[in-house]
């Protein structure tokens, strides 16, 4: 007797969430069997988030535009004032 009441709490735990869990799947298999049709009987024009993502591919462009002239303007006013000295001093 003295090991039932050792293991009682367990047992009480365990029973909640067999119970729990036995719940949760019979509302899974509910959901699953109810038949749904789609609100929207006609096809998109275009995906969800579609002109978001044309936002972002233009930012994605002026970003890409932005980094090469950053790292190809130094190497350009280099070059153009290496000629020009020495142009300047011939």
């Amino acid at each position: 007797m003295d090991w039932l009441l050792m293991f009682l709490p367990v047992i009480f735990i365990w029973g909640i969430f067999f119970i729990l869990m036995a719940l949760l799947f019979i509302f899974k298999k509910y959901h699953e069997s109810k038949k749904r049709r789609s609100p929207f009987t006609d096809k998109f024009l275009r995906s969800p988030g579609e002109s978001l993502n044309r936002q972002i591919m233009e930012i994605n462009d002026e970003i890409i535009t932005h980094f090469v002239w950053v790292l190809t303007a130094p190497l350009l006013f280099y070059s153009i004032s290496k000629h020009l000295i020495s142009f300047l001093s011939i």
